[in-house]
């Protein structure tokens, strides 16, 4: 990039001071009326200044001279030679940044076509186009100009140049600006901030345009504290996100998480989602190994965001799920505002958690990321993250009076006879829901990576749909190439809850305590959970090692039916024909089942080896010294088990043992 020194040569080395000529023969100073100017300087110029002028924007082009006879027409005096001015300067900073000058040169001459149109017209300009824009710019009328100017100019001046278009638009400054935005921003704001004293040498010769824009931004920011004024939305989120990148780039790519992870929760969100398509962040938890290695139950506990754009056929399409139930956890005031949509025969209960308290940027900031997308939304995100301590408001929810009766109340529901599909929502479905369904697994005995892998996939599912992912983020830089932000927002998820389970265990003394003390859930209501919402079959790989797994499996089903007596013969009676099955069948995988069926303890082994029924074994003569190997512990389960079976289905052995409830006590 070459020096930036002669950038404003035209308009800064007058003898009455730094000031610029304009087409009207005049000299202006180098301000804008944005900050309160109550008059413009003005003399007359000489014929040798005014064909200096016109040397930088020329009428010689027919599109530029089409576009000053317009704004010559319809802004006034004071908006055209500011757009003059803006040009100017941008077509010099193209220059030196070897862009193209003449874009940049047009969106300074039009960046403001706009600014002096009623507020209702600005709107109706914005609506036309259905442009998404947030509730807070609406109060800001510079911001509105923007957005309409970029729809006028293509009704009224036929410019459909998509990089002039957007250069107009966002000229106010956004998250990753393009070049030729970076350009009207410096511009416009070099122009601005002469009255406010700042010093343009510095910019002149600034030799790095984020720097330059840095500058200015910080020289803005230092002024607005000065005048004890708050910096509008816009301005501050270009500045925070320019601080982001220049000081804590290092920061980042160190705790970025890695691919594999990332990519673990793209699979998580596409492979469990529910498919709703007015629904976001709609998934299925089935499927984490908890208590025993028993899994989570497909269709039993659900999450989402909240539901109040549901479609008739997304509601048919949950009770088709097994859905029967709705936890919502959101205010009073939230439903209010935005209340579910009605599901026939669906019982609802609201267990209210507390809420974020967002300060006005914080609100804005969510807002604008709700509306944004691709890259930009990634930036919100972390945005809103790095501007609220999350762990800290993670644990305030879980230690919050308001938020343990919810928590006691979302447990009770769970536990209710009626309650077989549960989805579970508060707006976004990540924080609020984040936290129950962590409390959820953690009751479950999930392990917390599995934990903190769902709270990823909830940060990818409010980020956008598995299917648009990679088409809305890919591009090329760090790893896997995938958005840094929305990478860096990840990465502190774990540290949220992971620091949210460490208050507890410094609170409780351990995570089983805060359970038990705070939420209620003794050892008896964590059995019933476990019991309602686990896989009553656990899936085992052929390794003589695994067998104590089985035993522990098998024992927490029965133990409040069995004495030691029958959990001895059961025990042995599993070690027999599951190392039976390990040595000789075969196997990739091996199912274990039990459940207590009317007065009896079944025990079932499913794997799929080789076809081999056991049962048609003869008994062997355990008296004959002279007998062949083998037969022994098909007859040690025949003479313990009450009853044993054997078929073979779909290409898999099924072994079944049965006990008689008569000998357990």
């Amino acid at each position: 990039m070459q020096d930036m020194k002669g950038l404003i040569t035209d308009i800064d080395n007058n003898e009455s001071g730094r000031k610029i000529l304009g087409e009207d023969g005049k000299f202006y100073s180098f301000c804008d009326d944005d900050f309160a100017i109550d008059d413009i300087v003005s003399f007359e110029a000489d014929a040798d200044e005014i064909k200096n002028v016109h040397l930088t924007i020329s009428d010689d082009d027919e599109e530029i001279k089409a576009i000053k006879d317009y704004l010559r027409d319809n802004l006034s005096e004071k908006r055209y030679s500011h757009s003059l001015r803006v040009a100017m300067i941008a077509k010099a900073i193209a220059k030196n940044n070897d862009s193209d000058f003449k874009k940049a040169e047009m969106i300074g001459l039009l960046h403001d076509v706009a600014k002096e149109m009623e507020k209702d017209d600005q709107i109706a300009l914005i609506r036309k186009e259905n442009i998404p824009i947030a509730s807070y710019e609406l109060e800001y009328h510079h911001m509105l100009h923007a957005y309409a100017g970029s729809v006028l100019v293509k009704d009224i001046l036929h410019i459909d140049d998509e990089e002039i278009v957007e250069g107009i638009r966002y000229h106010s400054g956004r998250p990753e600006m393009n070049m030729l935005e970076k350009i009207i921003f410096l511009a416009d704001h070099i122009d601005k901030s002469y009255k406010i004293g700042f010093d343009t040498n510095d910019i002149v010769n600034e030799k790095n345009i984020d720097d330059a824009i840095m500058k200015i931004i910080m020289f803005i920011d230092a002024y607005y504290v000065s005048k004890r004024l708050e910096p509008d939305t816009a301005t501050e989120m270009v500045m925070n996100y320019m601080l982001i990148k220049r000081n804590k780039k290092d920061e980042k790519e160190k705790s970025l998480i890695s691919d594999e992870v990332f990519d673990r929760a793209l699979a998580i969100n596409a492979r469990k989602s529910l498919k709703l398509s007015s629904v976001s962040n709609d998934r299925d938890i089935y499927g984490y190994s908890c208590f025993n290695r028993r899994k989570i139950r497909r269709g039993v506990i659900c999450r989402s965001a909240m539901l109040d754009r549901l479609t008739k056929e997304d509601g048919n399409r949950l009770k088709q799920f097994g859905i029967d139930t709705i936890i919502d956890l959101r205010s009073a005031e939230e439903i209010a505002e935005h209340p579910d949509q009605n599901i026939d025969d669906l019982t609802y209960v609201n267990c209210p958690l507390k809420t974020i308290e967002l300060n006005e940027y914080q609100k804005n900031v969510a807002e604008k990321y709700s509306i944004s997308s691709g890259k930009e939304k990634a930036y919100y995100l972390s945005e809103y993250a790095s501007t609220i301590s999350m762990e800290d408001m993670y644990a305030e929810v879980l230690n919050d009076p308001v938020s343990i009766e919810g928590l006691k109340k979302i447990f009770e529901t769970l536990l209710e006879e009626n309650a077989n599909g549960v989805l579970i929502h508060c707006v976004s479905g990540k924080d609020r829901t984040g936290i129950a369904i962590a409390l959820i697994m953690l009751a479950l005995k999930a392990d917390l990576k599995d934990i903190v892998n769902e709270y990823y996939a909830s940060c990818i599912s409010s980020f956008g749909s598995a299917e648009t992912m990679a088409q809305n983020l890919r591009y090329q830089g760090f790893g896997s190439v995938f958005t840094d932000e929305l990478r860096y927002y990840m990465s502190i998820g774990s540290d949220m809850i992971e620091k949210a389970f460490d208050d507890l265990e410094n609170r409780y003394g351990s995570l089983e305590n805060y359970l038990k003390d705070a939420i209620g859930l003794d050892q008896e209501r964590i059995r019933k959970l476990r019991n309602k919402y686990l896989e009553n079959f656990i899936e085992i790989k052929p390794d003589i090692e695994e067998m104590y797994d089985v035993e522990d499996y098998v024992y927490d089903v029965i133990k409040d039916r069995a004495s030691m007596k029958i959990v001895n013969k059961i025990n042995l009676c599993i070690d027999e024909l599951f190392s039976n099955i390990v040595k000789y069948g075969m196997c990739k995988q091996i199912d274990v089942r039990c459940f207590i069926q009317s007065d009896r303890v079944i025990i079932e082994m499913k794997d799929d080896g080789m076809a081999f029924d056991p049962l048609s074994i003869e008994e062997p003569n355990i008296d004959d010294a002279g007998r062949k190997p083998g037969g022994l512990g098909i007859f040690v389960i025949r003479n313990y088990a009450d009853d044993v079976s054997y078929e073979r289905l779909e290409d898999r052995n099924i072994f079944r043992m049965m006990f008689d409830l008569g000998e357990l006590s």
